[in-house]
């Protein structure tokens, strides 16, 4: 979480990097009309637009913690 009162994007993420974040949730205005997160990789940097409803599943199954019967914790 960042409390920073920057714009900057790569400010943002630079910072998320520091602090060992594992993924970036990356929000604007044109992602929430249509109901999407940009899921980033912080590890890999790869990115995904995920529907909101589905993005603790998606950053679950990314995790190896969402198996065929749900959560696996």
């Amino acid at each position: 979480r960042s409390y920073k009162t920057t714009c900057n994007m790569g400010k943002l993420l630079k910072e998320a990097g520091q602090q060992r974040a594992r993924f970036a949730g990356i929000l604007g205005e044109e992602f929430t009309e249509k109901g999407v997160v940009v899921l980033k990789d912080m590890e890999g940097g790869v990115q995904v637009d995920i529907e909101m409803k589905l993005l603790a599943k998606a950053i679950l199954q990314r995790l190896g913690r969402f198996g065929e019967r749900g959560i696996e914790l």
